[in-house]
């Protein structure tokens, strides 16, 4: 039926103007259907008609323009995980050679469930998308100027799915599409139709409603002399729009506000919002790379934001919970993604045993760091009373495969559902996709489990979840929300080329000029209906408002951004200094200040830099490195118990590594048989054996290839140091101590210093059956030879001050060497004086390294030969010291150079100097 165009002043906004229209109808309301741009702009429509009415009215029916098109109930049309797997199993069908006009290197492709779903998307999301505008791949192939022969593949497979389909009685979902828009008819009671202004129609709702058998009204929000710039349907012409001038409010500096970064752009729109009362502003977001940034500043400024498009289910913690699931289904002897599993919220719905998830959560790190777990059954064996259980229950979630696919994920969903953050939004599409997957079954084909789990995820992934907009103060809108928007003082951030006009998603089978060709969301047509879209704005709000836009020249993630072209779309004359001022490169780049900087909090030390009186002080050789590196840090870490630590490894770290040495050496050094052996090849036999039986202790029988690569590193260590150790035994050196364990719970041998618990554990202690001396050995696994003169001492900063230095300094390292040197390291004339001590020695014992770098060449011991009693005497001062300045309190920054980066822990808590990060307050 005909339709009547009616043009709604556009000085005036679009939503009251829209509802005295339809209020304007009477009684025909109720019988009238009303197709509106957006879900939202719905929602405001409804919300509009009773206030602007002053009454109750009954409103009616308001929906989007796909309605038009969808699928009747009894169309037997394909859901999308249908629709999917039958475009899968049809192209898993197919010969390479069939399907090289489509894929043209297939070789060595592995065709499997995933290559056959990802292909299926693609071809199904084409076929919607060229449906829309009602096309087939025939009637697309018969107008293609290029790639001919590809289209005219994809209908023949198309044909191919339909009748896949056909046989379990269901119907191709495009098809349906066209088939509804070709014999729609208006709903039972509905009288009339009104397009309230929806500049982007596309084709196949056209063709619906030129069957329609009900009046149309078409409403266009334009002043009446642009009639000829629209068609019958309120559509805006390409060649008017996409030349015509847009108005800018002026002056153009306050309109457009052009910054470096979003920061800025976001510091400088709540500065601009503070004016106004929340009622009277529209804000709206056209970057979505601006879009957490701009809510985020919005709420801590007191402006409580909404997004009424909603938040993707494909970004909550549940979803990221079901994509580790669907890994540790594909891969059930695995164990890389069961860490993360485990300490999701949700876990703790699907397995009955965690009853606590904080526990478990810190149990299985504690696994993860120590035994690296490669599978199930190693895991199990390695963890202890309390998680052991729940991997038990995990591995026979994962493990079982009597159930089908179906039933596999009822049980999951009737667990997962209890949870309190499973969104409402998505119960209904779950429970259809296992109907779906129930009926593939039914019709013999059989999924995994992980399969039937992909495939109701990615039918799910596009499910919106909506907060409630209790307390919301202001609305986060997108681009085609706006003109619905009645508030006078309009908004814009992110402005931005690509985002406005919009640009066609690219697509190697769609390319611009056969986008033209069918008519199909081309850029022309996108930069025609953004250009109207932006006029229509822009004069609705030119007498009683303002408008808005915020430019930035970088995204939040670091692109470069350009101010949309629209921008600049203004008579010769104005263009200059439009240009000059949408693209200037004087913009000042502020930095950004650290969040401490702004005020209002800062890290506060629970003990106010001060040792607290009610820990017990004891010290270690490790301790003291640390403490000699930065005081301050040494506070952080010991009193502060600031730790950071590294869940994800997949292999030994060096730590790991050093300590699989160390104990391969103690077992050696302990057992009789073996530590007295003087022959190589004996000794490196010994090491082979002590080295796979503690691997397979700790890492299982299976094993990653980081893991197995790192085992051979440590033999071919070993293996360097064999004919070491038979040379050393030669020489008379006999092992008498190895793991010597001072200060701790399982040794009762205790030293104290200077009235302080030293805690620490001797690799080695030899003594020479022929001359009777003494000698320490500390074993150093590392990349390169490391020295122990060159690990224990360093030379005096230029930064260094008083507060640095715990006790005399030695003479420089060499006589080309002007800095005096200082302590950085204290571990090795520990060990000596407790030897001298312990032992009731006359004189102190050698001191060395043991050194087991990367290259084999560099294996051996590594002496100290220059120590003496007067660098002891020094060392010893530097202990007492430092003992003293931890007692007293006194933990000053020590700024670390640049080789020492690595080590620092704490550098991420502050881009400055670490003390501004802290409430340095003395303690009281």
């Amino acid at each position: 039926m005909p339709s009547q165009k009616n043009f709604l002043p556009s000085n005036s906004p679009l939503l009251p103007a829209v509802a005295h229209f339809l209020l304007g109808l009477g009684e025909e309301l109720k019988d009238t259907l009303v197709i509106v741009p957006t879900a939202q702009s719905g929602r405001q429509l409804r919300q509009q008609l009773p206030l602007i009415a002053g009454r109750p009215v009954l409103a009616p029916a308001v929906t989007t323009a796909d309605v038009l098109y969808a699928p009747q109930a009894d169309s037997n049309a394909a859901n999308k995980m249908q629709w999917w797997n039958a475009w899968s199993e049809t192209l898993r069908s197919y010969t390479d050679s069939q399907l090289e006009d489509l894929f043209p290197q297939l070789e060595g492709i592995k065709r499997d469930f995933n290559w056959g779903l990802n292909a299926a998307q693609r071809f199904c999301k084409l076929k919607d998308e060229i449906t829309v505008v009602d096309h087939s791949f025939s009637s697309v192939a018969a107008i293609a100027d290029v790639d001919k022969e590809r289209w005219e593949r994809l209908a023949s497979i198309d044909k191919d799915v339909k009748a896949f389909l056909a046989k379990h009685g269901l119907r191709c979902p495009a098809e349906a599409k066209r088939y509804a828009a070709e014999n729609w008819q208006a709903p039972d009671k509905v009288k009339r139709l009104v397009l309230a202004c929806t500049p982007d129609l596309p084709a196949l709702a056209i063709k619906a409603l030129q069957n329609s058998n009900i009046p149309i009204e078409v409403l266009v929000h334009a002043n009446e002399d642009l009639a000829e710039h629209f068609d019958q349907w309120g559509q805006p012409d390409t060649a008017y729009w996409n030349s015509c001038p847009i108005p800018l409010p002026s002056p153009q500096q306050e309109c457009i506000k052009l910054h470096s970064s979003g920061h800025d752009s976001s510091e400088a729109l709540i500065k601009d919002l503070s004016k106004y009362a929340s009622d009277q502003v529209t804000l709206a977001v056209t970057d979505q790379a601006f879009s957490t940034l701009v809510s985020d500043s919005i709420e801590q400024a007191g402006w409580p934001c909404f997004d009424p498009d909603g938040r993707l289910v494909s970004k909550s913690g549940l979803w990221a919970f079901l994509k580790q699931l669907r890994q540790c289904l594909a891969h059930s002897n695995s164990f890389q993604h069961v860490q993360s599993l485990l300490k999701a919220p949700e876990a703790r719905y699907l397995l009955k045993s965690i009853q606590s998830p904080a526990s478990i959560a810190r149990r299985i790190d504690t696994l993860f760091q120590r035994s690296l777990p490669q599978n199930f059954d190693h895991a199990i064996h390695c963890a202890d009373e309390t998680l052991a259980p729940v991997l038990e229950e995990l591995q026979a979630w994962l493990s079982t495969r009597s159930d089908d696919a179906s039933r596999f994920l009822e049980k999951l969903f009737d667990r997962i559902e209890r949870s309190p953050d499973f969104p409402t939004e998505l119960i209904d599409p779950f429970l259809e996709g296992i109907e779906t997957i129930k009926q593939l079954e039914f019709h013999k084909q059989r999924l995994n489990y992980h399969h039937a789990l992909e495939l109701i995820m990615a039918s799910c992934e596009g499910v919106k979840i909506h907060a409630e907009r209790a307390g919301t103060v202001i609305d986060q809108l997108g681009w085609l929300e706006i003109p619905y928007a009645e508030q006078a003082h309009l908004h814009i951030v992110g402005f931005h080329e690509t985002c406005v006009p919009e640009r066609p998603h690219n697509d190697g089978f769609l390319p611009e000029s056969l986008r033209k060709k069918l008519n199909l969301y081309s850029r022309e047509q996108l930069t025609a209906r953004d250009s109207y879209l932006l006029h229509s704005i822009i004069e609705a709000r030119k007498d009683l408002g303002s408008t808005h836009f915020y430019l930035s020249q970088t995204a939040p993630n670091g692109e470069e951004r350009q101010a949309s072209r629209l921008l600049i779309r203004c008579d010769e004359e104005q263009l200059p200094a439009r240009v000059q001022h949408c693209f200037r490169e004087d913009i000042e780049n502020k930095k950004r200040l650290p969040a401490y900087s702004e005020g209002g909090w800062k890290l506060t030390l629970q003990h106010g830099l001060k040792w607290p009186e009610e820990k017990n002080l004891s010290i270690s050789p490790s301790k003291l490195t640390n403490f000699l590196r930065c005081p301050f840090r040494f506070y952080l870490q010991y009193v502060e118990d600031f730790q950071r630590s590294d869940f994800d490894s997949q292999e030994m770290d060096a730590m790991q590594f050093g300590n699989l040495v160390h104990d391969v050496l103690e077992l050696y050094g302990k057992d009789p048989q073996t530590r007295d052996l003087i022959n190589t090849e004996e000794i490196e036999q010994a090491f082979t054996d002590l080295l796979n039986t503690l691997f397979i202790q700790r890492y299982g029988h299976t094993s990653n290839l980081p893991l197995i690569i790192q085992k051979e590193s440590a033999l071919n260590r070993l293996k360097a140091f064999a004919p070491e150790q038979a040379l050393m035994r030669e020489e008379g050196w006999q092992i008498k101590h190895v793991e010597l364990a001072i200060g701790t719970k399982e040794k009762e041998i205790l030293w104290n210093f200077d009235e302080t618990p030293i805690k620490m554990r001797i690799d080695r202690i030899d003594v020479n059956q022929h001359n009777g001396s003494w000698r320490v050995i500390d074993y150093k696994t590392s990349t390169k030879v490391k020295k122990p003169q060159e690990e224990h001492l360093e030379n005096v900063r230029a930064t260094d001050d008083p507060h640095h230095i715990y006790g005399e300094l030695l003479p420089p390292a060499s006589s080309r060497a002007r800095a005096e040197q200082r302590w950085k390291n204290l571990q090795l004339p520990l060990y000596a004086e407790f030897v001298r001590q312990h032992f009731q020695l006359e004189y102190l014992p050698e001191i060395a390294y043991v050194a087991f770098p990367a290259a084999a060449s560099g294996t051996g011991l590594q002496a100290w030969s220059t120590y003496d009693e007067n660098v002891h005497d020094c060392a010893m001062q530097w202990v007492s010291q430092c003992i003293t300045a931890i007692r007293q309190s006194k933990f000053p920054i020590r700024e670390l150079p640049s080789n020492m980066r690595s080590w620092d822990n704490f550098a991420d808590l502050s881009p400055t100097d670490l003390a501004s990060a802290f409430d340095l307050t003395p303690a009281s």
